[in-house]
């Protein structure tokens, strides 16, 4: 593995520029630094840090302290524990509080990790503001390490270094700029303390997993980092395995959607659902909050979607980003639906892979169940019999009108279902009735109750035209 920054200057200077500059006390110190640069040099990460160990535990006031744990640490990141290169580079900073190097790792890795869901992020983010501002100022103020090194090994060494500190104190902002900006009442820093640390990681997470996955939209396969295997438990043939899922969703599905036309190709959606009911994390996911979450993610001004039918959506699209388009939908007053859909170009080569407008491409959103989709599923599955409706007599409605008043007299809310010439739906809470507007024929109605031990009702009736009819409720004894 290439050494990072943090090891280059010592590789470098070599070991007899380093003992030029920092005399040994003994020959065995002088080996163990010795071995140490070959481990370094070698890229052998475990070896360095072993060598590193020995020579640490064996003169542990040598000359080379602070140089052998900012090499130590250097190998861990280089191996991915930063837990265990932040250590070192802690101790190799009270080694020596102007050395320059360690603070550049330790705020580096802190901006890297902050956002996993953590609930101490702006905590890290001070920390590492911190580090990463004393990195620079150590840097401006050193001499050079030793005579012989030419000035502009030096200058470019520094100036490389000043610059990564330089652009993690930038990634430190834009990351403190998205959980403000998902933060209700960030205008001010008193209302972004108070506010809630989970909410601020959870905002965090859900930027950097729309981001993985608008990322995998622009692959030269699209979705294929987040694609497994066709999914053989599918409802169709369009359906595909993805462990892919936005926080607080309740399921992401990876849809090959079919071509609306014979000149058009398929398209790849990813498309989430989210409940806001579902749970207390997820409350705050109304279709408008969603709508502004995306928004500050990519900072685009989102479009209407004129073309949706019976529901709220809107979508954003990137000029320079053309492989997509993003949909935001309210799907119900139950269900928020996003969606991500790529469609590559047929016939004409693409200017980036998949770089087309996608014009016609289906959001493939999830959508509610239909009111067929409910009857069928309660009547094909235990249920009770249905209350017959009660007409009544010597009552008329307008011509043509057929009029069902539902009455709930459960102890929990209550879902009926009319499926006929027309289909309706309606939830009534515990106690209350509601009208409601059908037409002349024959219906297969279903009722459900909001308990898991009461079975779902399920039945045929035949209205007349102009009449009004009444259906009550209860559960049996």
């Amino acid at each position: 593995m290439k050494p990072t920054i943090l090891a280059v200057l010592a590789i470098a200077l070599g070991a007899s520029g380093l003992m030029a500059q920092l005399k040994p006390k003994s020959k065995g110190e002088a080996d163990a630094m010795i071995a140490l640069m070959a481990a370094a040099r070698s890229g052998d990460n475990d070896a360095t840090i072993k060598a590193a160990d020995d020579l640490l535990s064996k003169y542990a006031d040598t000359a080379y302290k602070a140089t052998a744990l900012n090499m130590e640490s250097s190998a861990y990141h280089g191996k991915g524990d930063d837990d265990h290169a932040q250590v070192y580079a802690e101790q190799a900073v009270n080694a020596d509080p102007e050395d320059y190097q360690a603070p550049l790792l330790i705020g580096g890795t802190l901006v890297q990790h902050s956002g996993e869901n953590d609930f101490n992020n702006e905590e890290k983010l001070a920390k590492a503001e911190k580090y990463l501002n004393l990195a620079i100022e150590n840097a401006k103020a050193a001499a050079k390490p030793v005579p012989q090194m030419p000035d502009s090994q030096w200058e470019e060494f520094r100036t490389s270094l000043i610059a990564k500190a330089h652009a993690d104190l930038g990634r430190l902002s834009t990351l403190r700029k998205r959980l403000d900006a998902a933060t209700p009442g960030s205008g001010s820093a008193e209302a972004v303390e108070k506010y809630d640390p989970a909410e601020r990681a959870r905002a965090l997470a859900f930027s950097d997993n729309l981001n993985r996955a608008l990322r995998a939209a622009e692959e030269p396969k699209s979705f294929a980092s987040i694609r497994g295997d066709f999914d053989l438990s599918g409802s169709d043939s369009h359906h595909w395995k993805t462990s892919f899922k936005l926080p607080d969703a309740e399921k992401c599905d990876l849809m090959r959607t079919p071509p609306p036309a014979s000149t058009s190709v398929f398209a790849w959606t990813l498309a989430c659902t989210f409940r806001p009911a579902a749970n207390a994390a997820a409350a705050a996911n109304t279709f408008e909050r969603m709508v502004k979450s995306v928004q500050s993610v990519l900072n685009l001004t989102y479009q209407p979607g004129e073309q949706a039918a019976f529901i709220s959506q809107v979508f954003f699209a990137d000029p320079s980003r053309p492989a997509w388009k993003l949909f935001v939908a309210k799907i119900s007053d139950a269900t928020i639906g996003v969606a991500i859909v790529v469609a590559p170009s047929a016939g004409a080569a693409p200017r980036s892979p998949n770089a087309v407008p996608v014009p016609t491409a289906s959001t493939a959103l999830p959508s509610e169940p239909t009111v067929r989709d409910e009857v069928e599923k309660i009547r094909s599955s235990d249920h009770g019999a249905m209350p017959p409706a009660q007409r009544a007599m010597g009552t008329s409605t307008a011509y043509g009108r057929t009029i069902m008043t539902v009455r709930n007299s459960t102890a929990y809310d209550l879902s009926v279902f009319f499926d006929g010439s027309v289909a309706k739906k309606l939830t009534l809470a515990p106690g209350s009735s509601q009208d409601l507007d059908l037409a002349p024929g024959t219906f297969r109605v279903a009722g459900r109750v909001a308990a898991a031990d009461v079975l779902p009702f399920y039945g045929e009736e035949t209205y007349a035209d102009s009449a009004r009819y009444s259906v009550t409720f209860y559960i049996a004894p």
